[in-house]
């Protein structure tokens, strides 16, 4: 049986996934440890190298990433599953904590940090739109958890798991049923598998100390982060749908008044930010606009609304 399962879900991102297995392939050397790669397209294939004979390759045409998870997970041999997402990658040293980590803590489940990779944030300060995801603090796992008490050098409890560096006992994770694969996108489902997590009383917990680096490429353009927002939106609204009334979202008569101009001023305001020069003087105004626009593209997604309309 292999120390550990690492299941990574994939669908049409080439280029990142490639260099995302090539990473972990590399960090699982010498080490009796099995990746399991599940392709959710219908459409592309996944090419693995004849010689990553650790690799594992199923398909789940366009049923979701939780869905994708848990056809990972009833395949993997071991009884230690890590996830990752296909745009994270990871080394050597974090493999090797991970089977640390569960010796010490067998039945305790682990987030690790992350932030973008070195070259990416330098690259990403050479546009407004960079600039702006650096300003909401979107390149760092620590970013994500604002409000959190967070701590640079111990493990720390969480109760809000993410499906993008997921440590855990295989046992555990069919316990509480796996993700619920009705959930249609990436998002909210992370929020659904922690609660159930949580109140099942198992410990969760965030590993700062050692880091994976998210290679996020893709949604370091404002239209490609739109459009995450807008899947994003459309899982909290399934959340909310099937109970988790934490996630409902009510609109002032005021926001809903702006958000019913915004489809009149969608248009223009992407035109405008499409050909925004590239002066940091005028950051705070790009920034504002951004806000404007995340704001509506939650709006449309959590009222399901066409994403282009």
């Amino acid at each position: 049986m292999p120390q550990l399962s690492i299941i990574i879900p994939t669908k049409d991102r080439h280029l990142i996934f490639n260099e995302t297995l090539h990473r972990a392939y590399l960090a699982i050397e010498g080490l009796d440890i099995e990746i399991i790669v599940v392709n959710d397209s219908k459409t592309q294939g996944v090419e693995v190298p004849v010689s990553f004979n650790k690799v594992h390759v199923i398909n789940n045409p366009e049923q979701g990433v939780a869905s994708a998870r848990n056809n990972g997970a009833a395949i993997a041999q071991s009884s230690l599953l890590l996830f990752l997402d296909d745009d994270m990658w990871i080394s050597a040293e974090l493999i090797n904590k991970t089977l640390q980590l569960n010796a010490e803590h067998p039945q305790a489940i682990f987030n690790f940090n992350w932030e973008y990779p070195n070259e990416l944030r330098k690259k990403i300060q050479l546009q407004p739109f960079g600039r702006f995801l650096e300003s909401i603090h979107f390149t760092t796992m620590k970013g994500w958890c604002r409000g959190m008490d967070w701590h640079e050098d111990k493990m720390f409890p969480t109760t809000g798991l993410a499906g993008a560096t997921l440590l855990i006992p295989k046992e555990i994770y069919f316990n509480v049923n796996g993700y619920d694969a009705s959930f249609p996108l990436a998002g909210a489902e992370d929020h659904d598998f922690s609660v159930r997590l949580i109140r099942a009383g198992y410990k969760a917990y965030i590993y700062p100390m050692i880091k994976a680096w998210h290679n996020e490429v893709n949604k370091t353009s404002l239209r490609g982060f739109l459009q995450r927002t807008y899947n994003n939106a459309i899982t909290h609204r399934h959340a909310a749908n099937i109970g988790y009334q934490e996630l409902i979202v009510r609109y002032s008569p005021l926001k809903k008044g702006v958000y019913t101009l915004m489809r009149l001023l969608n248009s223009p305001i992407l035109f405008i930010t499409d050909h925004w020069l590239n002066f940091r003087m005028f950051d705070f105004l790009y920034f504002r606009l951004c806000h404007l626009l995340v704001g509506f593209y939650i709006y449309k997604g959590y009222h399901n609304m066409p994403f282009g309309k």
